[in-house]
């Protein structure tokens, strides 16, 4: 096969890498993560198990030993390495649960409780010391299905053009066939597992996400379910898991800009926060933690040529798996912050956080490390830069796609340049616009709201089951080995 001498060439070695970070200083750090081992979505609302939460805490662990040790190569440049900052740790989830444990026990881990805490005197004397044994209460920022922001973690909840692009697999050639081919299979699995949770209708491939995780959730915590189970069906089942969620959330052709939307939203964030670090000279996010889902990283994986690297990127990523992004520079500025042209980023994933699974360095856009300016561009060509956008990509028109776009309606018109001419100026043309329609949107609303009772809100999707999956490896996953990837 000539996958794996394609891959050996675009890595660097091990001892390349260590040699370059001895010569660099890192001064932000972008991390997405997914959840830990979870409850089966079935069964709503899931939660995080306590093996996730182990498993959540771990990933905190260890990029505290990555990033905020002082005998680290890697420590980032002026962080707090013992004390939780609010402004140099960024960190933020969707308003749900499941995602918000998730960030929560990472931070616990990035920041663990101090050993030793200094009793406070109170002006009558009394002394009082920290009343959890030094736990330190870090702060995630949360939002809502109704907040805007939402779109950077989870642009794909609530976007018709995502469900409605999604719907034309189930018509392809590829469908019908992996369908007709796996349908003994997964009525194989009836009897054995999936009576009284699915019905006879709903045991095929068309639900292989929600098969796949019903039964790998009984994998792992069901014994009965454990002891019957082979590798070989669960290998197969999460193959098939794989191949249904890549054609959905993985198609980056122009003809379904909608199917790979959260992966560009996301990317738009990545961005902003390397941006207010730079912005900031350096004192504002040194440490962001995005909290997103697998086919976000599916989503973004499209983009950036990782599968042209190794195609285990086309499958589900593994429990609580992760990705960075470093923003560095030569060691060559001294304590003055680097200019924009002094500034790199590379991209490193880490799949899972079991001991001894590595993090890996790859190729973006073709290269192991970029400069700012060429990562910048590079992710502005696929990524969505505001609700706007979104809101036009969706086919959107509830919730807060109600809000007036003061620029002109199309995206694409809104990167035109301006005429000139007696027509009133763009800003109060823009201006102008707004009011009016605000105005209008008011008294509509209005009477709405008294005659009908409308309440508006972001809209669900309605397609499968949804969430991160953990799993056994395919067997082309020997990519992913230490020995071929660049461990840093």
């Amino acid at each position: 096969m000539k996958r794996p001498a394609v891959f050996a060439a675009t890595l660097l070695s091990s001892a390349s890498l260590i040699a370059l970070a001895q010569a660099e200083i890192i001064y932000a750090v972008v991390t997405v993560s997914r959840h830990g081992d979870r409850t089966f979505k079935g069964n709503p609302p899931p939660i995080l198990t306590p093996l996730g939460q182990l498993q959540c805490h771990n990933s905190g662990t260890f990029y505290r030993s990555r990033y905020l040790n002082a005998t680290s190569p890697q420590l980032i440049n002026g962080i707090s390495e013992s004390m939780f900052d609010a402004q140099q740790v960024y960190a933020v989830a969707p308003d749900q649960p499941l995602l918000v444990t998730t960030g929560q026990a990472f931070l616990q881990g990035l920041y663990p409780p101090q050993t030793y805490t200094k009793p406070i005197p109170l002006a009558n004397g009394e002394m009082v010391i920290n009343p959890a044994g030094g736990l330190q209460y870090t702060t995630i920022h949360t939002v809502t299905t109704n907040d805007p922001d939402t779109i950077w973690l989870k642009a794909d909840d609530g976007c018709n053009q995502y469900n409605e692009q999604g719907q034309s697999y189930y018509s392809s050639p590829e469908f019908s066939r992996i369908s007709s081919e796996t349908s003994n299979f997964y009525l194989s699995l009836k009897n054995d597992y999936l009576n009284g949770v699915f019905g006879d209708s709903e045991i095929n491939y068309k639900n292989a996400f929600s098969i796949f995780d019903y039964i790998n959730v009984g994998s792992i915590h069901n014994e009965t379910i454990a002891t019957k189970l082979s590798d070989g069906e669960l290998k197969k089942l999460k193959y098939l898991a794989d191949r249904h969620e890549w054609a959905l959330n993985g198609n980056a052709s122009s003809e379904h800009p909608a199917l790979t939307i959260h992966g560009r939203a996301m990317a738009e964030k990545i961005v902003n926060q390397l941006k207010s670090n730079m912005e900031s000279s350096g004192k504002k996010n040194k440490f962001s933690l995005m909290i997103s889902s697998y086919d976000a990283f599916l989503a973004f994986f499209a983009h950036v040529g990782l599968i042209e690297v190794s195609a285990n990127f086309m499958g589900l990523p593994n429990y609580a798996a992760s990705m960075v992004f470093e923003l560095f520079s030569d060691d060559e500025a001294g304590d003055d912050y680097p200019s924009t042209d002094g500034m790199k980023v590379r991209f490193l994933f880490r799949n899972g956080t079991e001991e001894g699974v590595p993090l890996n360095q790859y190729p973006i856009f073709g290269q192991h490390q970029l400069s700012w300016n060429d990562f910048k561009d590079s992710m502005d060509k696929f990524s969505i830069k505001d609700m706007y956008e979104w809101c036009e990509v969706c086919n959107a028109g509830e919730g807060f796609c109600l809000t007036p776009n003061p620029a002109p309606t199309s995206y694409d018109d809104r990167k035109a340049p301006k005429s000139s001419g007696d027509a009133l100026s763009p800003v109060v043309a823009g201006v102008v616009g707004a009011a009016s329609m605000l105005a209008l949107c008011i008294v509509a609303l209005g009477t709405a709201m008294a005659v009908f009772g409308v309440r508006f809100a972001r809209g669900k999707k309605h397609t499968l089951e949804k969430g991160f999956v953990g799993g056994e490896k395919l067997p082309s996953d020997v990519n992913l080995a230490p020995s071929v990837m660049s461990k840093v």
